[in-house]
């Protein structure tokens, strides 16, 4: 990969968000049904906790493919950077910056 992270990358990486904020979603409601819920454990509420215990699972699931996907990432770009800081090291050193050390100066306060 020549570039910085290309769009196809962003947009997986969109979509990845996009299916772990709709999950978090049906969390939410499902959590929402338990907490209206007036009658105490029976088997309904058993069942929805059991779903979002299967909707947490595969949100973990999505952090931990987000977190190799910025980990990836990360090392690309910190190798990038040190590619560069390198560069510039060497540059320095074969051709350093030298003052002009000849030109005109021309006084103006006379």
């Amino acid at each position: 990969m020549s570039g910085a992270i290309g769009d196809d990358e962003v947009n997986d990486l969109d979509a990845l968000l996009t299916k772990r904020q709709e999950l978090m979603g049906q969390v939410d409601e499902l959590d929402q049904q338990i907490s209206l819920s007036t009658v105490p454990e029976n088997k309904q509420i058993q069942d929805l906790k059991l779903q979002i215990q299967v909707i947490i699972k595969e949100v973990i699931a999505l952090d931990a493919q987000h977190k190799e996907n910025i980990m990836k990432t990360q090392a690309l770009i910190k190798g990038k950077i040190k590619d560069v800081m390198n560069r510039k090291v060497i540059q320095q050193a074969y051709y350093p910056y030298q003052r002009q050390s000849n030109g005109y100066f021309i006084d103006n306060k006379k």
